[in-house]
């Protein structure tokens, strides 16, 4: 087989294929067996998804996904018991997080989900795509975390001095931690509002029982960064995060952007 790296197969566009075998590339990196198959190069239009039929993955495989969009995306992975998407064990687990692939690099490293599984890939917003690119990437072996930027909040254009939340702005993410691990997520947050913001860190558990982790204002074109020596629950395990923002006045220009670092992956 001739040596290839894994941006070459990542970045490779449909039309140079590297001689792949039933839609799946085999190599070998670091003596782990990886597996790259092709899922869709087929642009999504607005608010719309591509989904996976379910897949066994009850053989210690690592799931890994890159993706390539001239829009974000939010990526999810389900995990059930079985080919039926049921979890009698209460074993259920699911990431789901918001990425700008061609800026943030768009891969997700490997997981080990013990299961059976689906991916997803949506497209949140209001445009059509005009590139999609999805890979996903199967190892079998050890691997290493690797750092993950996840969107919170992106060119949320507020403008109104209500309470906005994902549940009441698409342009604010929840970030589903399901299979992160480590917990520690530092959150940059840039208001380019023409106002005040008031901000809220919240977590959610495996209940859905919320917790404040903490409270901040941040003035109009500030920029921060918050981190365990802020709010010490930014340090511990948490399943979901999200933020809650209100401005001061309702703004008449500019867009907030927020997103946090996740140690992704590993076995």
């Amino acid at each position: 087989m001739a040596n290839i790296t894994l941006g070459q197969i990542l970045h490779t566009n449909t039309n140079e294929p590297l001689g792949t075998t039933g839609g799946a590339l085999h190599v070998q990196l670091n003596g782990s067996k990886t597996e790259i198959t092709a899922l869709t190069n087929t642009p999504l239009g607005a608010g719309a998804n591509y989904t996976t039929a379910w897949k066994d993955g009850t053989d210690g495989r690592l799931i890994g996904i890159s993706v390539r969009a001239d829009t974000i995306v939010t990526v999810v992975l389900q995990r059930a018991d079985d080919e039926s998407g049921g979890n009698s064990s209460g074993s259920s687990r699911n990431y789901a997080v918001t990425l700008l692939p061609n800026s943030d690099g768009g891969y997700l490293p490997p997981i080990s989900v013990d299961g059976w599984y689906k991916i997803q890939v949506i497209n949140p917003t209001s445009a059509a795509q005009t590139q999609l690119k999805v890979n996903e990437i199967n190892t079998w072996g050890n691997t290493t975390p690797k750092a993950v930027r996840v969107h919170l909040a992106y060119n949320a254009e507020i403008r109104t001095a209500d309470y906005q939340s994902p549940f009441n702005n698409s342009a604010l993410k929840v970030a589903d931690m399901g299979f992160f691990g480590n917990g520690t997520h530092p959150i940059f947050i840039k208001n380019g509002l023409d106002q005040e913001i008031a901000v809220s860190i919240t977590y959610a558990g495996d209940d859905n029982i919320l917790a404040n982790v903490g409270n901040f204002t941040l003035a109009a074109g500030a920029t921060t960064l918050k981190t365990n020596q802020d709010f010490a629950g930014l340090d511990i395990p948490t399943r979901r995060i999200y933020l809650g923002i209100k401005a001061s006045e309702a703004p008449t220009s500019g867009a907030v952007n927020a997103f946090t670092i996740a140690m992704m992956g590993g076995h």
